[in-house]
C-alpha cells in the first residue's frame, strides 16, 4: 500500500466513511509493515500515521459477550515500535462501556517516575549465614570457602573459581537473591551460567560433588548447563524437578503463579512432578507447564527469554499478572482502587524504557488510569 493510499484510508476512517473491507486492509497493512514497506516513507511520514492512528481510530463494538480484537492498538503500537522505539501492545478485552482516557503526564508530579528499570542488585548469603551485598560490593574477591574464590567482575557477574584443595561440605548453601527492581548473572564452579530475574532466588552448594549437581531455584532463571556426563545438573522448585546433562533453558517459577513453566532452547531435559509422579522429556523449541499434572506444548522459545535484554512477552496475559510483571521490575507495589475489567494482553514492552512510557501505553489500551505516588503504582478508572 502506497503514503497515499493510507493517508486517503485514514481520512475516511476518520470520517466514518471506510467499509469492514477497507477496515481490514488498513489494519493489515499496519501489523505487516517490513522493511521494504518501510522504505517507501520518510520517518515523519510513519511518526505521522502513529500519531493519526492513536487519535482518530476507535473501538468498534460488536454485541457478541466473546472476547473482541480490538486491532488499532497493534497497528499504532507496531509503528511506533518500528519508527519511534516504542512498544507493541496488542488488546483484547470484553465488550464494556467506554472509560474515558487520562493522560497520565497531567496526573504525575515531577519526581514520580523515580523507579527505574531492573539492574544489577543481588544479595549473597554465604554458608556460614554472612550476607554481601553484591550491589555495593566492590570488584574482586569477595570472600573464599571450601576452597572456592568468590568474586564480582567488573560487569557485575559474581564468579565462583575453583582453587587448590576445594572440598564440598555437607549442608554448605550459598544463595544469591535478587529483589524487585534487580537482576544477576552466576557463574558456578561447574562452569554452568545463570541469570536470575528481578525476585528470584537460587540456593547451590559452592562446591558440586555426588551424583548431581543440584540447585534449588525459586522465580525466573535461565540456565546455561556445561555438559558433564556422570554428574547431571538437577534444577529443584516447589513444584518440579528438571534433570539436564548439558543445555540451556528457562524456568519461571514465581510463588504466585500457578504454573511452572520450563523452556528448552538446546539439548535435553527431563520435567517431573515435586512427588515423582509424573514426568515429561522436553526437546529444544518446547515448554512445559506444571502444577499437579505436566502440560507440554511446541512454543519459540526466544520469547522466554526475552527478559534477558530487557523486554516482557506477552501472550494473551490478564492485566493483573502484567501489572505483578511491572511492579517486579520496577520496584513498585500495585494499589487497586478499581477492579479491572477482563482484559488479555499481547505484545512485546520494552522494560529498559521509562516507566512513563510503559504506562502510558498501557492506559491507552486498557482505558485505565495508572498514577505512580512513590513506591506505589495505583490503577483506577
Amino acid at each position: 500500500m502506497k503514503t497515499k493510499d493510507a493517508n486517503d484510508l485514514l481520512e475516511r476512517y476518520r470520517a466514518g466513511n471506510c467499509t469492514e473491507e477497507e477496515l481490514r486492509l488498513l489494519r493489515n497493512w499496519f501489523d505487516t509493515l517490513g522493511e521494504e514497506e518501510k522504505a517507501e516513507f520518510s520517518a515523519a511520514e510513519l511518526n505521522s500515521i502513529s500519531t493519526e492512528m492513536w487519535s482518530a481510530v476507535q473501538p468498534r463494538r460488536k454485541q457478541s459477550g466473546k472476547l473482541r480484537r480490538i486491532s488499532y492498538v497493534s497497528a499504532a503500537a507496531v509503528v511506533a515500535l518500528l519508527i519511534v522505539s516504542v512498544f507493541a501492545v496488542r488488546l483484547f478485552m470484553k465488550q464494556q462501556p467506554e472509560v474515558p482516557k487520562v493522560a497520565i503526564t497531567e496526573q504525575l508530579t515531577d519526581t514520580a517516575f523515580a523507579a527505574a528499570p531492573g539492574s544489577q542488585q543481588a544479595t549473597l548469603t554465604l554458608a556460614d549465614g554472612s550476607i554481601i551485598s553484591l550491589t555495593d560490593a566492590k570488584n574482586g574477591a569477595i570472600a573464599e570457602q571450601s576452597g572456592v574464590s568468590i568474586s564480582k567482575t567488573a560487569d557485575g557477574e559474581l564468579v565462583y573459581t575453583i582453587t587448590a584443595n576445594a572440598a564440598a561440605q555437607n549442608n554448605a548453601w550459598n544463595t544469591i537473591a535478587t529483589p524487585r527492581g534487580g537482576q544477576y548473572k552466576v557463574l558456578l564452579p561447574d562452569g554452568s551460567v545463570v541469570w536470575l530475574n528481578a525476585e528470584s532466588s537460587l540456593r547451590y552448594p559452592p562446591v558440586f560433588a555426588g551424583s548431581e549437581r543440584k540447585v534449588i531455584l525459586t522465580g525466573e532463571a535461565y540456565f546455561d548447563v556445561s555438559a558433564h556426563k556422570t554428574m547431571p545438573f538437577v534444577v529443584s522448585t516447589s513444584k518440579q524437578q528438571l534433570t539436564v546433562l548439558g543445555t540451556q533453558f528457562n524456568i519461571n517459577a514465581y510463588p504466585e503463579t500457578d504454573n511452572t513453566i520450563t523452556t528448552l532452547l538446546t539439548g535435553s531435559v527431563r520435567v517431573a512432578l515435586a512427588d515423582s509422579t509424573g514426568t515429561a522429556t522436553l526437546k529444544p523449541g518446547q515448554q512445559s507447564s506444571v502444577n499437579s499434572t505436566i502440560k507440554v506444548v511446541t512454543t519459540d522459545p526466544n520469547d522466554a527469554i526475552a527478559w534477558k535484554s530487557g523486554y516482557l512477552l506477552l501472550e494473551n496475559e490478564t492485566f493483573e499478572v502484567i501489572m505483578k510483571r511491572i511492579a517486579r521490575r520496577y520496584d513498585l507495589d500495585i494499589i487497586y482502587q478499581t477492579k479491572p475489567a477482563a482484559l488479555q494482553l499481547g505484545g512485546r514492552i520494552s522494560m529498559n524504557r521509562p516507566l512513563e512510557e510503559v504506562l502510558q501505553a498501557l492506559e491507552l489500551g486498557t482505558h485505565l488510569h495508572l498514577r505512580v505516588s512513590g513506591k506505589q503504582l495505583i490503577v483506577s478508572e
